[in-house]
């Protein structure tokens, strides 16, 4: 969307992106630190394996630039530790069927899995290991929202989330009106 972004900070119209970062310099961005969250969960999920097992870590949706953060902030904190082995990864797109269907991929070839990192959701993680007929949901983490947390307390998983901020579109959109009425 850059090009198209361009275009229209040329022609003299403001674009405040949200939610995902931007690298077009010209437009305004809100958004959170999707990289520390990341980091922040990848962090906890290997402490609460005892820096020891097999992670599965998603991709999340391909072309979404945040995807691609988020997933490289999990890979680095998992490379920090000697007994983490990354033993695949799956795309969710974002889409709980989607998710689901992959990780049941990944599991059928490799059942061993003590941690998931999804950019989707909890439940497409918990659905797939219950398909599977394994118990023992590994320790997860996701974005998005409290009902991640409800499917790890209804499947007794351990699980860590961080929760996009609700009124992000309300802040960008504050934000646009300050800046056309001048300020900075």
């Amino acid at each position: 969307l850059n090009q198209a972004m361009k275009r229209a900070t040329d022609a003299g119209i403001l674009v405040v992106v949200f939610d995902q970062p931007a690298s077009e310099e010209s437009v305004y961005e809100v958004t959170i630190d999707s990289e520390k969250a990341y980091q922040v969960m990848a962090k906890w999920l290997a402490e609460v394996v005892g820096g020891e097992g097999n992670a599965v870590v998603d991709q999340g949706l391909p072309g979404a630039a945040v995807s691609e953060l988020e997933y490289n902030a999990a890979i680095e904190i998992f490379d920090q530790y000697e007994g983490i082995t990354v033993v695949s990864d799956f795309i969710s797109n974002y889409a709980e069927a989607d998710g689901q269907a992959s990780l049941s991929s990944v599991i059928a070839a490799n059942s061993d899995i003590d941690i998931v990192v999804t950019q989707g959701y909890m439940t497409s993680v918990t659905n797939a290991f219950n398909q599977a007929g394994i118990e023992d949901i590994p320790a997860s983490c996701g974005g998005g929202y409290n009902g991640n947390l409800l499917t790890c307390l209804e499947n007794d998983c351990e699980g860590i989330i961080h929760v996009y901020i609700p009124g992000i579109s309300a802040i960008a959109l504050n934000y646009a009106i300050r800046i056309l009425d001048g300020e900075e």
